[in-house]
């Protein structure tokens, strides 16, 4: 997959093509979606099932397949360059949403920590630079003539919404209990990039997925109580926190919870 992925198919130079058109990109993310499948397959299982001893496999994959060769250096449009991305954003979310349906904390925290995400400029983990935002930039995805994306407010969410909701049917059989955990995983992803970014010296902020408008008008069910609930209810014994997420500290964990649901309050 690595190999296909670097192929010139999947070239950005701009000495090489045209401007893309956003039929360019339609094209393009279906191809990816499709060149994926057998590993994300093998991913959603093996991060469903693994132990401890496995988690290096599964974060190997994702840091390898987000390294695909692609015109590093030279004239490229870089919309179409940061999509390369997309696959492994596919991987990731994959991976993250099986081993939270199974409680395998271990995988999911090495999935989001261990891949190291290289651009031109930096070095990050996944959890920091695979987001659909790293992927393709918000307008230009708006503009993408998919089912699901087209004048979305999330578009690339949506997109990964109903692409996984096949692979993951065997852990993830109901509808409503998919959802959940798809947002939970979109949630939970967000909280812990806008802690690091606090703890940096930045804004908090977090990529907004399904969950930022999915609840806004529900009395009933939503992912901002549960993961409340949950996390209050283990207080330091919480799985992400004995993981080393929000420094350990459930104070922190409600600190940077309290900023970011101000924020999607008040923007969505």
């Amino acid at each position: 997959l690595h190999n296909d992925l670097s192929a010139e198919y999947y070239t950005a130079d701009s000495r090489k093509m045209k401007p893309p058109t956003v039929e360019v990109f339609a094209d393009r993310i279906k191809n990816y979606e499709e060149a994926t499948k057998t590993l994300l397959a093998l991913m959603i299982q093996g991060c469903y099932w693994s132990e401890q001893a496995n988690k290096a496999l599964w974060a190997g994959c994702i840091e390898r397949i987000a390294s695909t060769r692609s015109d590093w250096s030279g004239c490229r449009y870089s919309s179409l360059f940061n999509l390369r991305l997309y696959p492994a954003l596919i991987l990731l979310y994959g991976g993250c949403i099986a081993s939270l349906a199974n409680n395998n904390y271990k995988i999911f925290s090495s999935l989001l920590t261990e891949p190291v995400i290289r651009d031109l400029s930096e070095e990050r983990p996944a959890v920091l630079g695979l987001t659909c935002y790293d992927v393709l930039d918000i307008d230009t995805a708006k503009r993408v003539p998919l089912d699901n994306m087209l004048k979305k407010s999330t578009p690339f969410s949506n997109r990964l919404y109903d692409i996984l909701r096949d692979p993951l049917r065997n852990f993830l059989a109901d509808d409503i209990k998919y959802q959940r955990y798809f947002d939970k995983f979109e949630y939970l992803m967000a909280l812990i990039h806008a802690d690091i970014r606090k703890e940096q010296g930045r804004r908090p902020w977090g990529p907004e997925g399904c969950f930022s408008w999915r609840y806004r008008y529900s009395s009933g069910y939503n992912i901002f109580d549960e993961i409340e609930s949950d996390a209050n209810e283990d207080g330091e014994k919480w799985s992400l926190l004995k993981e080393g997420f929000f420094g350990g500290s459930i104070s922190r964990f409600n600190s940077i919870k309290s900023e970011y649901d101000q924020y999607i309050s008040k923007y969505w």
